[in-house]
């Protein structure tokens, strides 16, 4: 068994410690789709965000009793951004996307 994952994300760490029988041998790669697709055809267990194993539409599954690492998403700004209409319009559309 392998885990295939980017050990350099925070969250990746995280998942690792509180995993008390994780395979030993690690597959490091800094693209997540990368680790997806080769999770995805058997090659260990991947260690990616939810979110992208939907955005591929994969066929991938959590694996019982496995740590998760829940992750939020939020937008950061200047305070000086979003004075004119179109800076507020475009906080709006990220902020609804990110909902």
């Amino acid at each position: 068994d392998k885990i295939i994952a980017d050990p350099n994300l925070f969250q990746v760490q995280s998942i690792l410690r509180k995993w008390s029988k994780a395979p030993k041998d690690i597959i490091s790669s800094g693209n997540l789709e990368l680790i997806a697709r080769i999770t995805e055809r058997g090659g260990g267990y991947g260690i990616i965000p939810e979110r992208i194993v939907k955005l591929l539409k994969l066929d991938l599954i959590q694996v019982p009793q496995t740590p998760s690492f829940k992750d939020e998403l939020c937008l950061v700004y200047r305070p000086e951004f979003g004075k004119s209409e179109y800076e507020r319009e475009l906080i709006n559309l990220i902020t609804k996307s990110l909902s």
